[in-house]
């Protein structure tokens, strides 16, 4: 153990690291600390879901099947509130003071011990006086997802399916300050503990040799240094600049708002029936360019299970900025496409999901700024139900290649932490995205050949514009492709 009381750095554990206002967070289950844990938790519940997998009216054939790949990346380094974003570390951080950080608790007490001998400095001491700074950070997350999801025909104009994913979260922090320090690291811990023991033997040493002393133009600073030149004529090495981040995390180990990757996680598995409830055209999934008809329509329902085979990726207060994983749930939907002529597609679709609660362990930070030590809460996380819309016309280039835009939106209603029988209540949110897809199918010249294995592929871009609530303020991409075939011997009426 350094003798600033500080475990190594190789002991030092981060993976929970949240300051909620700058002050240290102890649970025990009860009080104040489960009161700023529930504050942690409910600032933090968002996950992410615009920008999420999309479907259309297309269903499949009898005794056809396709099989749909997906990736999902969507970043975020802000949440939206009602007068604008929030940047992620809003509300993280605050001032390191001896209360607040554990070197500095034991550079106070040798000083407490240095001026008892000597005499009070002729101003009254105050937190300031002990302070490293004041600690902020600029965070970013990014959820990656994978998606499969495997569709047949089963009856004429119904389809079932059964989807699941992969899914993993990183929370990184993209700047971290520390301004405002009253300390710095000590330029020469001989020569200081040399001086300082000519004042006071035994506890000029002790404070002269510690890795922290005042700055030089500090009030503390100036009044050591006025005790050294008239005990020895001679002048102490103090630092001249306030203590760096860096600093601190090679004298102590200290690593604020630690760079977190979770493991790669299953996610849960969706059961969906698709049936098509309107079609003004004969073939299976593109009005063929012999149709009569100048527009056509399609309307399709679907119905959605989900289990929660999934483990949550809810592990830690930073993590519920990940994707909803580890619940049951229930859910309707509705896609809407209208054709105009060969050229024209506008697509729609509303979907609506139930999540069910789930019983989850959480990570909670004991030491809020330092990240050293955990304990582990059990949790009752019960979301809200989720609508989404989405938009996106499409302009067909030629038979294959289309573009296009996109509209989304998502809101979720209120929901609730449970801790320890306590609960907190989440507010609704919202958010609305706009972007473009460039897209290529070999369907509509396809879709009649039994011989031939149609593919559809797609790319697209979204960015959220608006939202409340806590939504986060994300980019997203999105990657899918889907290969059709027909089963040799089946009837594809």
């Amino acid at each position: 153990m350094p003798e600033d009381g500080y475990p190594p750095a190789a002991e030092a554990h981060t993976q929970t690291d949240f300051l909620i206002k700058g002050r240290m967070i102890r649970y025990s289950g009860k009080g104040r600390g489960l009161a700023v844990l529930m504050a942690c938790l409910a600032a933090v519940t968002c996950a992410t879901s615009v920008g999420a997998q999309e479907w259309t009216g297309e269903v499949l054939q009898r005794g056809a099947a396709r099989i749909t790949l997906g990736g999902d990346y969507a970043g975020f380094r802000s949440l939206r509130g009602e007068n604008g974003p929030v940047p992620l570390g809003a509300g993280l951080g605050g001032p390191l003071t001896p209360e607040t950080f554990l070197p500095l608790a034991s550079f106070a007490g040798l000083m407490d011990a240095f001026l008892a001998a000597t005499g009070a400095p002729p101003f009254p001491l105050s937190e300031d006086d002990f302070s490293a700074g004041d600690l902020s950070g600029r965070l970013a997350v990014n959820n990656r997802v994978g998606t499969i999801r495997i569709g047949v025909g089963v009856f004429p104009r119904v389809e079932v399916g059964v989807a699941t994913s992969i899914a993993r979260t990183e929370r990184l922090p993209i700047r971290i300050d520390l301004s405002g320090g009253a300390l710095g690291l000590n330029p020469d811990q001989t020569l200081n503990a040399d001086l300082l023991s000519q004042v006071s033997a035994a506890d000029g040493a002790q404070l002269g040799g510690s890795t922290l002393l005042p700055v030089a133009s500090s009030r503390l600073g100036i009044h050591l240094q006025n005790l050294v030149v008239a005990a020895t004529g001679d002048s102490l090495v103090l630092p001249e600049a306030a203590v760096t981040v860096q600093q601190l995390a090679g004298a102590f180990g200290f690593a604020p708002f630690a760079h977190e990757i979770s493991p790669i996680g299953g996610g849960d598995l969706e059961f969906d029936a698709r049936v098509e409830l309107l079609k003004t055209f004969a073939d299976p999934y593109y009005p063929a360019p012999s149709s009569s008809r100048s527009l056509n329509a399609r309307v399709t329902a679907r119905g959605v299970v989900r289990l929660p085979t999934g483990a949550s990726l809810l592990q830690s207060p930073g993590k519920e900025w990940s994707p909803l994983v580890g619940h049951s749930g229930i859910g309707v939907g509705a896609a809407a496409d209208l054709f105009a002529g060969q050229r024209f597609q506008l697509s729609a679709t509303a979907d609506w999901l139930r999540p069910g609660a789930n019983r989850i362990s959480v990570l909670v930070p004991l030491n809020a700024i330092t990240g050293t030590e955990t304990g582990i809460a059990e949790a009752d996380y019960k979301p809200g139900s989720i609508l989404r819309f989405v938009m996106v016309p499409k302009l067909r280039l030629s038979r294959e290649i289309s573009m296009g835009g996109s509209y989304q939106m998502e809101g979720r209603s209120a929901g609730s932490w449970t801790i320890e029988g306590a609960q907190l209540p989440i507010g609704k949110r919202s958010a609305h995205a706009a972007g473009f897809m460039i897209g290529y199918s070999s369907l509509p010249g396809y879709q009649n050949n039994p011989n031939r294995t149609p593919v559809e592929a797609s790319i697209g871009f979204t960015r959220v514009f608006a939202g409340s609530g806590g939504a986060p303020d994300a980019r997203f991409a999105t990657v899918r492709v889907s290969i059709f075939r027909k089963f040799s011997g089946v009837r594809t009426d």
